[in-house]
């Protein structure tokens, strides 16, 4: 086991030492609450509940997926195997089982469940380039997802005093998502002054304030100075305002109307308060349910408090209320995620409508996928431009065994040219042209032609003779005024001789031989070399373009 790769199977005594820990942990503190399972492990003897792993890079060892608090508390313990099951599993696929089976357990707190969301859209962007793409890989809601990654907001509220700093920290690890809204719902310079407030309340009472507490405080935070009063002076104002006789002023009607209202509010009975919150429930439950979420939770919570009126309307009333609260905060978000997802739509429909710029934005994700399996693409040698062909024919074409064909000519090339002293002493480094030819070595691209210029005798000889054979004399002969010639001589022979596997090189030579003066071929030795391609197959080593 030790010299080889970890094969996927189940192992039930696996030696602790040889499991890797992942590179990124769900957990700022793995340790928290680690002695009850301690307690549990030690009660049972062994871990009852196999740990999920991976095989690793790492000859003989495997890397850890779920269960990362029941590996260490295994060797706090002191065990020197636990029971494992091992498969293979793509990064992204295994960062999503570790935190489905974190979220089943909810041993992750918001703030975590956060971190982690982030950690996946960042670190797997083919995968989930949208977040509806990550919420439907997770079974979650869209809506889910975006409330948890808003909650990042507050780990950018700065402290000046050090402790401060610390305590808020503290706190982040424990606040939930419904806490976490209310304080996002203010503006960003008045965040910090509501988390002092929070902070001060945490060590007074050692418990973070309530969602609807801090929507309170908020909400008065958020009025105009001139409008705070303190709630003994606005109280005993209310009780002591008395309705003028006369009515001379606009500001006396406004005044006259606020009192009115404020009376006809007292006068009104718990079961009248309740009706009217009530109506005001149901508009935002049909509200919420035209937008497509999932209302069934707050149809049952506002059936069983409107039993709970029958029997005491006051309690009632406060219960609905709170309700109302909750609910008002998931219509705010819902039409958040309503625009975010129009713009994010109209974004997919430009790229859509422009298939260069989509396929220039794939062209960029497969060149980073590239540079990590690969390191010929993080040469100095190798500059993005020129291996764009390669990137084109792995996004069609995928890591198949040809393409490991051309990754290892690459870096033979890559090798010669850092070990040849010309071109070290120069920098060259490897253009389009260097990459097209190794393409076309392995067939993955047509071979490029090389550019002829405007020829009578071509155009002529195109009228009469088969394409192929126009082409292949008008590249191999470099004579321009043999070229008809030599092209005629080798129909004649082609007439008595027939070519096959290759002689169709023999009979140009020979062509050549018989149509060109010798004075003119002998010195360049053309014949032979047209010959020898019968051998290697390869007549692009001396193609001849025309100047």
């Amino acid at each position: 086991m030790s010299g080889d790769r970890i094969k996927p199977g189940y192992y039930p005594d696996f030696p602790v030492d040889r499991i890797l820990e992942p590179k990124f942990s769900f957990r700022r503190n793995v340790n928290e609450g680690i002695e009850d399972l301690v307690e549990e492990i030690k009660a049972a003897g062994m871990v009852i509940e196999p740990i999920v792993c991976r095989p690793s890079s790492k000859p003989g060892y495997v890397e850890l997926g779920p269960g990362e608090r029941r590996l260490r508390a295994a060797k706090k313990l002191g065990l020197k195997t636990v029971p494992v099951i091992v498969k293979e599993m793509s990064d992204a696929e295994f960062d999503r089982i570790r935190l489905l089976e974190n979220l089943a357990r909810k041993n992750l707190s918001d703030m975590e469940i956060a971190r982690v969301l982030r950690y996946l859209l960042d670190n797997y962007p083919k995968k989930y380039p949208f977040k509806q793409d990550l919420a439907n890989d997770l079974g979650k809601d869209p809506s889910w997802v975006s409330r948890h990654l808003q909650m990042l907001e507050l780990e950018k509220v700065n402290f000046k005093n050090l402790p401060r700093g610390k305590r808020w920290t503290e706190i982040l690890s424990k606040i939930a998502e419904k806490q976490a809204r209310q304080i996002l719902s203010a503006p960003p310079e008045k965040r910090t002054g509501i988390a002092e407030w929070i902070i001060e309340r945490y060590e007074e009472t050692g418990e973070i304030p309530s969602a609807r507490e801090i929507r309170e405080y908020v909400q008065g935070l958020v009025k105009p100075e001139a409008d705070v009063e303190p709630i003994e002076e606005a109280e005993a104002q209310a009780k002591t305002t008395v309705i003028p006789a006369k009515l001379e002023k606009p500001e006396d009607y406004v005044k006259a109307a606020e009192e009115l209202m404020r009376r006809a509010e007292e006068l009104k009975s718990p079961e009248e308060k309740f009706r009217e919150k009530a109506e005001e429930v149901e508009e935002m439950i049909k509200k919420l349910k035209n937008m497509h979420r999932n209302v069934r939770f707050y149809e049952d919570q506002y059936d069983m408090i409107k039993y709970w009126a029958e029997k005491n309307p006051e309690d009632a009333l406060k219960s609905l209320e709170n309700l109302a609260d909750e609910i008002r905060g998931k219509v705010e978000e819902a039409e958040r995620e309503e625009i975010e997802r129009r713009l994010e739509d109209r974004v997919a429909k430009k790229m859509l409508a422009n298939p260069k710029m989509w396929r220039k934005r794939a062209r960029e994700l497969y060149y980073e996928e590239l540079k990590e399996k690969y390191e010929v693409f993080m040469d100095r040698l190798v500059p993005k431009k020129a291996v764009k062909a390669i990137v084109d024919v792995y996004m069609n074409a995928g890591d198949n065994l040809t393409f490991q064909w051309v990754i290892e000519d690459l870096e033979r090339e890559v090798k010669r040219r850092h070990e040849d002293p010309s071109y070290v002493k120069h920098g060259r480094k490897l253009s389009s042209s260097d990459v097209r030819r190794i393409l076309e070595r392995h067939r993955l691209v047509q071979p490029s032609r090389p550019r002829l210029l405007d020829d009578p005798d071509r155009e002529k000889a195109l009228e009469a003779y088969p394409y192929a054979l126009v082409e292949l004399v008008w590249r191999l002969v470099p004579w321009k005024q043999y070229r008809l010639r030599v092209l005629k001589r080798l129909i004649r022979i082609m007439a008595v001789e027939y070519a096959v596997d290759g002689e169709i090189y023999r009979l140009l030579a020979l062509a050549i031989e018989k149509a060109v003066p010798k004075i003119t071929w002998y010195s360049t030795g053309i014949p032979d070399k047209i010959r020898k391609l019968k051998e290697t197959g390869k007549p692009e080593e001396f193609m001849y373009v025309s100047p």
